[in-house]
């Protein structure tokens, strides 16, 4: 399945056996065909009955069992990656991709080449510029949307945001709201067991992303917070330290910011144990998006929802959970590095079994064909005489 980050490289995978119709036509003939001839000889019907049942039901079964019909999705699928959090998914300075989004990409491409070896899917280089969240969806830029997507099943707050259009997957990481602080800030605050106590807490003024989830949920817990309209506003007020002392958002868009030069600036996030998060509020999923009634959407999330099952996939999800402390940018980008690179090894290791088994399948397929010529001819001569 070709699989394209920056529409220039495409690679191509193994095609399942189920695209070489060849064989099983040639014994479908040869059957009908040479009916009279096999007829005489019962071992030749059980090898050529053995070899069709082979190659026309099990090996299509071992392979993939669930086909997309080819004219049901566009040729291409575009997968938008949201740049908040980058162990989600983020280009790095080298230019390349880094997170779950691209591998979930490729997995995601692999699942849908299963019947349609034209399909391509793409990540292209966007951020979230659009007036409102989800309009690449609607003026069909992309197909996809992964990012820190919060599932919404409201139907009202869909309404009210205009999001009436999108679907979202099953949930794929749950997370929750942390804040970011100076550590001056969080050390006098602290009792003696690294916890800050709610009388403190609810001191503390905090910044937030206007319309958010994140600013539904401090309304609701009654903290104390000023609105901004975008994270750079949030970032400049915070080291002013004149309006807020602190900022509050998703766990993993936070550790963003530590990955780069705030923490080295001394700011830490509370709490900082990971799956611990801002006391009174609520811990939200993750889903992929896609556009609604779309004439595929279902078909899609379906895939998509099928990839999230995968073992790569399995084990990033539990990566996510993981990354929500306070690792450095290096220690950080060093482990996904390692992480995506066995990753990819395994993808290898097993396109190249699955070319040996096509190679293996295709020669069985020959001798087969060369041995039941010989019992035709066998039969036709042991006729004659």
């Amino acid at each position: 399945m070709p699989y394209d980050l920056e529409s220039r490289h495409i690679t191509h995978y193994p095609l399942p056996i189920t695209h070489y119709p060849l064989p099983i036509t040639y014994y479908l003939f040869l059957t009908v065909k040479l009916k009279r001839e096999l007829f005489r000889n019962f071992r030749a019907i059980k090898f050529c009955s053995a070899t069709i049942i082979f190659i026309c039901i099990i090996v299509p079964i071992e392979f993939r069992n669930n086909a997309v019909a080819q004219s049901t999705l566009p040729k291409d699928i575009r997968m938008g990656i949201q740049e908040l959090a980058s162990s989600i998914g983020k280009r790095r300075p080298s230019g390349n991709w880094g997170g779950f989004c691209p591998l979930f990409g490729q997995e995601l491409a692999k699942e849908l080449q299963a019947s349609n070896t034209n399909m391509i899917v793409k990540a292209p280089y966007i951020t979230n510029s659009y007036a409102n969240r989800y309009d690449g969806l609607k003026q069909n830029l992309v197909q996809i949307e992964c990012g820190p997507n919060t599932i919404i099943s409201d139907q009202k707050i869909l309404e009210e945001k205009g999001w009436t259009h999108i679907e979202f997957s099953d949930p794929f990481h749950t997370t929750g709201i942390k804040i970011l602080l100076k550590k001056e800030l969080a050390k006098s605050s602290e009792d003696e067991i690294g916890n800050i106590p709610q009388d403190k807490l609810k001191d503390i003024v905090i910044g937030v992303i206007y319309d958010t989830t994140t600013y539904y949920q401090l309304k609701k817990s009654g903290y104390k917070f000023v609105t901004f309209k975008t994270i750079e506003a949030i970032l400049q007020a915070l080291e002013k330290g004149e309006q807020i002392q602190a900022y509050a958002d998703d766990a993993l868009i936070l550790k963003t910011l530590l990955e780069s030069d705030y923490q080295n600036e001394g700011y830490v996030l509370y709490p900082q144990k990971k799956g611990d998060y801002l006391p009174r509020t609520a811990q939200e999923d993750y889903g992929l998006v896609v556009l609604k009634d779309s004439g595929y959407s279902q078909l899609l999330l379906d895939k998509i929802n099928k990839t999230l099952e995968i073992a790569s996939i399995k084990a990033y999800q539990e990566k996510l959970k993981n990354e929500e402390t306070g690792q450095t940018k290096q220690q950080l980008l060093e482990e996904q590095d390692r992480y995506i690179t066995e990753i990819l090894q395994k993808f290898k290791e097993k396109e190249d079994a699955n070319r040996i088994l096509i190679l293996v399948i295709a020669v069985l397929s020959i001798l087969s064909i060369v041995l039941t010529f010989l019992l035709i001819l066998q039969s036709s001569r042991n006729r004659d005489s």
